[in-house]
C-alpha cells in the first residue's frame, strides 16, 4: 500500500456519506450517529471550500488504488493565536491499527507546525477510544482534560478528553523519533 495525502475533494463525497451512514463507522467519534444524505454532504463540503482560509480537509488514500482510508482535518484555524482543531477518522475497521492514521496523522502535524506556522493543535476525543488517544499520545499530545458527560451517544453521556501540543514539543518529538 502506497499512502498519500491530498486535499478533500467532491469526488469524494459519494464514499464519505456511505461511511457516515454506517453506524459502526461512526462509534468512535464524539458525535452522535445520523443518517445523511448526500445533499446534506453536498451543503457540507459547499461549506467547506467557503471557509478553506480556516479549515483544512484531508484525505488518506492508497496512491495504487485510489481507495479512501481515512480523513484528517484542522479546524478553527486561528491565525492570530496560531491554534487549530485537529480531527482524524477511520471508518472502516480494517484499516484501524496498520498504520494509516500514523501516516495522516504525522502529516496533517507537519503541515500544521511546518506550513502554516500553527503553535498549538488541540483535539477532543471519547475517553473510551483507548486506540485514538495512544496515536495521540504517540505523536506528543498531553492531556489538558475532561469534559465530563459532554456527549450523549449509544444511549449514554460520555466524557471527552481534550489533548494538545505545541510546536516545540513536536519538533522534539520529531528530533527524538528514529
Amino acid at each position: 500500500m502506497a499512502l498519500r495525502l491530498r486535499e478533500l475533494s467532491r469526488d469524494d463525497l459519494a464514499t464519505i456519506t456511505g461511511w457516515r451512514n454506517q453506524p459502526e463507522a461512526v462509534e468512535r467519534l464524539g458525535s452522535p450517529f445520523r443518517y445523511v444524505d448526500g445533499e446534506v454532504d453536498a451543503a457540507w463540503f459547499n461549506g467547506y471550500l467557503a471557509s478553506r482560509a480556516s479549515n483544512v480537509r484531508l484525505v488518506a488514500y492508497d496512491d495504487e488504488s485510489d481507495e479512501l482510508l481515512c480523513l484528517v482535518y484542522l479546524l478553527n484555524i486561528d491565525p492570530c493565536s496560531r491554534h487549530g482543531e485537529l480531527s482524524i477518522w477511520i471508518p472502516e475497521a480494517r484499516h484501524r491499527g496498520c498504520g494509516i492514521g500514523s501516516f495522516a496523522m504525522h502529516g496533517m502535524l507537519c503541515h500544521a507546525f511546518k506550513d502554516l506556522n500553527l503553535h498549538r493543535v488541540w483535539l477532543r476525543a471519547l475517553a473510551s477510544n483507548e486506540a485514538a488517544i495512544a496515536l495521540y499520545l504517540k505523536f506528543g499530545f498531553r492531556h489538558e482534560g475532561v469534559h465530563r458527560e459532554s456527549v450523549f451517544k449509544d444511549g449514554i453521556y460520555q466524557d471527552m478528553v481534550q489533548m494538545a501540543i505545541l510546536a516545540p514539543e513536536f519538533r522534539t518529538h520529531q528530533a527524538s523519533q528514529p
